[in-house]
């Protein structure tokens, strides 16, 4: 840095542009002998800065002339430093020929000139093509023997050597320093700039070999530093080492480091565990090395502070009261191990404790699966209205055991689907029946959108609400959405057998883990590619970032199984089907996008109805559903019913071979019909209900009648959609696509119970690891925790919280004494200050809002009488003389009641004394000090619902005779 000088001037104006290249005096080049000066014109060789902004904007936009570049040119001449003067003064000829330099009309423009570095030879380029073209990849191209061309430097030299290099700016800046007004006091403090020096010198390569020892010799005369000079440890540039233990020249160790050697940052910043901080000195601000180095170091604790930050980097440097860290994501996401009071070890994630089960889930399987105690979805997409949902899931809930709670997986980007399934999920929930997750897949809401999703969730009683993004930015929807409320977000990318993206796995979570660690509300949930504990266990352990791209490790919380999980034993699957999964190969995760463009590992991806990739076994009929995206519903919507009047009879043969939808049209004898008005009944109602020659019905009722019955036809086909193709027109890709995945499940619904004529999902990596027709989980062993039960971890309540409620606590005969003050705290922060920091019975009876009731979910009953108890106490206290009186008690009518009766065989109040009786018991128990408990079904009650009502009734008939 150096002080300002007090005269005006362009800190540039005295370099010769013969500084800023090196040329050895002996050699040939040819240097052109001009004015040595850079240009005395800011905007040379444009007179004037009205010139430079039109002639930018003509020699930039003048090929293609749009609305963006007309808007340019109206930003141009309406500025308010636009002088119209000015460009009348302009020789805009002279301009266009100085900056157009025009071939030597002798010449056919290609003659060389020694020194400038045109060469001939061939030349060989890589011309990437995208995965959809008929061959994706890298393609090399080479170019004929007598190719011309020369290096980028050459052509760099030789401008600098021209004349016309004052046409270039070699500094495209404004000035680093101004002055802040009109006066040359020369009290005025020094206002210092710093900025890159103007070099061009080729450092860390070979061209400076020999360097050092001038060096060493010339400018430093043989003196040079030792190791024992280093007080703080150094290290080495290129291989991380502590200059500290050099046995060879320091001197000479750094010189060679700056002139030669190359620098791997990541090895210079390899520090030490116990290192904290990282502080960047260096002139670069947030353009320097320090933001790199951070990024290099992000996640593995250590804070990098950038001095150049003036805003903030040296107040943070000097703040010692409130020191910032930053998160060691291996040692704060790490899995370990937990021990319940029962004995049993548990794998301890934030995704287990949430959901009180193993790390692992089922993503839209079947549910026999849960059997295993796995956490799993239920897919919506076949469940077309809600008596259907409803139905299935009374049939999984007859299946699982008690306790066990069922999640949705709704199609976020199916709008008629979802506006149904999710109003009956909560609704089904209040019903008290087993409901605890929704996951929100295929589609992110907005942040608004998403926050009333998850407040309708939660208000209804849903336990925990996940959203499975399929890019980048949907990662980052997530992780907004997340920044007040708790998710699961599921991450499979586009290797994943469902809907999904063409993303990859890896590299979208490589960029968003830091922001995903930000927010402690996620919980992240890998799938797709998993086979068992071997694979998983890097992922578990975040080692798979460090092994394959040399990042901080990166855990993840859960892991998601689907593909995997189609040949479990409990899966129901149908075993011809499970044989065609075993018998597919899948591929390696580099090589899993050759399914977009043929049959790769016996996979092939198609594009579902929804409109997204999809992966399948190669079966028959998926081999044609890929035929048919690739034809007929490429085309627009409109072309499609005379492409298929085409090629009708062909289309309607390949139903027939080979596809689980057939054609619908057949006689009797089983030969094909492709007019659906020729099938017997049709026909046969026109030809006795019509009279064809006189073009006449008998009897307009009989025409309305015929009309009806094809209608309440077409009506049933509104249900669940129909196993065969009833039409080959604009909506054929409708009826061929939609619900076509369930016959794998149910084979003998195919009219040739054929597994080729099925569509099978199946993720082109996962399926590799399916060998039989069976599945494992893995298991793990570190670090072990005692606990009651798994559960989330509780969140640490600051030290002054007591105090912050107006409560005072003193310990006694270990036993925790709390003096309430002037107001009740609110119940459920005065609750988990009971509860204390450890999962145990006590935090579990006080916080859980829902427990299981046999096969239902209901509210906490406990939690309700003691945040009832505790009101009634406080104003027992706060006035002794005032009457409190505190009813509980059952409430024992209703349907619910009656079902509970029906399945424990017994009589509906038979059943409630016992009900009854249980939470009289509970309440005893607690020690509340309710005043009375109170049965609907008991005398009293009657008595005094019965006085209300005639009272009601009184005022009613009162007030009729009064109108």
């Amino acid at each position: 840095m150096q002080r300002r000088p007090t005269m005006r001037h362009d800190p540039e104006e005295n370099f010769d542009y013969a500084d800023l290249y090196n040329l050895d005096p002996s050699s040939n080049c040819r240097v052109e002998q001009t004015s040595s000066t850079l240009p005395d014109s800011t905007w040379s060789p444009y007179p004037n800065e009205s010139s430079f902004r039109l002639g930018e904007w003509y020699w930039n936009d003048w090929t293609s002339k749009s609305q963006a570049s007309f808007k340019k040119l109206v930003n141009v001449i309406t500025a308010p430093d636009f002088s119209t003067e000015d460009i009348q003064k302009t020789k805009w000829d002279v301009l266009d020929r100085e900056l157009v330099l025009e071939r030597d009309e002798t010449g056919d423009g290609w003659e060389d000139v020694d020194g400038l570095g045109w060469v001939e030879s061939p030349v060989t380029i890589s011309v990437p093509f995208h995965k959809k073209t008929a061959h994706p990849g890298t393609q090399y191209y080479t170019l004929p023997d007598n190719f011309r061309h020369r290096r980028l430097l050459s052509a760099l030299r030789e401008k600098v050597q021209s004349a016309n290099f004052r046409h270039f700016h070699t500094h495209p800046y404004e000035l680093h320093w101004k002055y802040g007004d009109a006066s040359d006091d020369p009290q005025r403090k020094p206002v210092f700039s710093v900025r890159f020096l103007v070099v061009n010198a080729p450092y860390r390569s070979h061209y400076l070999e020999g360097a050092t020892e001038r060096l060493f010799q010339e400018d430093l005369g043989g003196e040079e530093w030792t190791v024992k000079d280093l007080a703080i440890p150094v290290y080495h540039t290129e291989t991380g080492a502590d200059l500290r233990e050099l046995t060879t020249s320091l001197t000479k160790a750094l010189c060679d480091q700056i002139f030669t050697m190359h620098i791997h940052w990541a090895k210079a910043t390899a520090f030490p565990d116990a290192a904290t901080h990282a502080v960047d000195f260096g002139p670069g601000g947030l353009s320097g090395i320090g933001p790199l180095t951070a990024r290099n170091l992000d996640g593995r604790g250590v804070r990098v502070i950038v001095v150049g930050d003036k805003s903030r980097g040296i107040a943070e440097l000097f703040d010692a009261q409130s020191i910032k860290r930053e998160e060691w994501w291996s040692k704060k996401y790490s899995p370990s191990l937990v021990k319940t009071s029962d004995g049993t070890l548990h794998i301890d994630t934030p995704f287990s404790r949430l959901l009180g089960k193993p790390p692992i889930m089922v993503a839209g399987m079947t549910p026999s699966t849960a059997k295993a105690g796995y956490h799993v979805e239920l897919a919506s997409g076949g469940h077309y209205n809600a008596a259907a949902l409803r139905a299935k899931l009374a049939e999984i809930q007859s299946q699982i055991p008690a306790g066990v709670g069922i999640t949705l997986n709704a199609l976020y980007i199916n709008p008629r689907q979802f506006g149904f399934q999710f109003p009956l999920w909560q609704e089904m929930r209040r019903e008290g029946l087993p409901i605890e997750g929704f996951c929100v897949a295929a589609g992110i809401a907005s942040t608004e959108k998403a926050a009333e999703i998850i407040e309708a969730l939660s208000n209804a009683g849903i336990k925990h609400i996940s959203f499975k993004p399929g890019s980048v930015d949907g990662i980052r929807q997530v992780v907004n959405i997340a920044a007040s409320n708790p998710v699961i977000l599921q991450w499979t990318g586009g290797r994943a057998g469902g809907n999904h993206s063409c993303e990859d796995f890896h590299q979208p979570i490589l960029a968003t883990y830091s922001s995903i660690c930000q927010q402690r509300n996620i919980s992240l949930v890998g799938g797709s590619g998993f086979g068992g504990a071997d694979d998983v266990w890097p992922y578990l352990t975040g080692d798979f970032s460090v092994d394959l791209y040399g990042a901080q490790p990166m855990p993840f919380d859960g892991f998601l199984f689907a593909s995997r999980v189609m040949v479990a034993k409990e899966a129901h699957t149908s075993s011809s089907v499970k044989g065609l999964i075993v018998a597919a190969k899948g591929v390696d995760d580099a090589k899993w996008e050759g399914t977009y463009s043929k049959e790769t590992g016996r996979i092939l991806t198609v594009r579902s109805e929804l409109g997204e990739p999809i992966h399948k076994i190669a079966t028959r009929g998926v081999k044609l559903w890929k035929e048919f995206d690739d034809t007929v519903f490429k085309l627009p919507k409109e072309k499609r019913a005379a492409w298929l009047k085409e090629r009708k009879a062909e289309v309607i043969a390949k139903l027939n071979k080979d596809f689980n939808k057939p054609w619908f049209g057949s006689k009797k004898d089983g030969s094909v019909v492709e007019d659906l008005a020729d099938m017997t009944v049709v026909l046969r109602m026109v030809r006795l209900m019509y009279v064809a020659h006189q073009e006449r019905w008998v009897d307009l009722s009989l025409r309305n009648l015929t009309g009806d019955w094809l209608r309440r036809i077409e009506e049933r086909f509104a249900g669940k959609p129909v196993p065969f193709i009833p039409i080959l027109d604009a909506t054929f890709e409708v009826w061929f696509k939609k619900d076509s995945l369930w016959a794998a499940e149910d084979i003998d619904t195919v009219f040739d119970q054929d597994p080729q004529r099925v569509c099978i999902l199946q993720g082109p990596v996962a399926v590799k690891h399916s060998k039989v027709k069976e599945v494992t989980g893995p298991h793990l062993r570190r670090r072990r925790e005692h606990v009651d039960y798994l559960g989330a971890k509780p969140v640490a309540l600051p030290s002054n919280s007591v105090a912050a409620l107006g409560l005072r606590h003193e310990v006694k005969e270990n036993k925790i004494i709390y003096t309430i003050g002037n107001s009740v705290p609110e119940p459920s922060v005065w609750l988990e200050t009971l509860a204390g920091p450890r999962l145990d019975w006590l935090r579990a009876l006080l916080v859980t809002p829902t427990i299981v009731q046999g096969a239902a979910h209901i509210d906490n009953p406990l939690r309700r009488l003691v945040i009832a108890d505790i009101f009634a106490r406080y104003a027992r206290l706060s006035k002794p003389n005032r009457l409190v009186c505190f009813m509980t008690g059952t409430d024992e009518h209703g349907l619910k009641i009656q079902k509970a009766a029906e399945g424990r065989e017994l009589e509906p109040l038979a059943f409630c004394d016992e009900l009854s009786q249980h939470f009289r018991g509970l309440a005893v128990k607690a020690n509340i000090s309710n005043t009375r408990f109170s049965r609907t079904t008991e005398r009293d009650h009657h008595q005094a619902v019965h006085h209300l009502w005639v009272r009601v009734q009184r005022a009613i008939n009162a007030l009729t005779k009064l109108t």
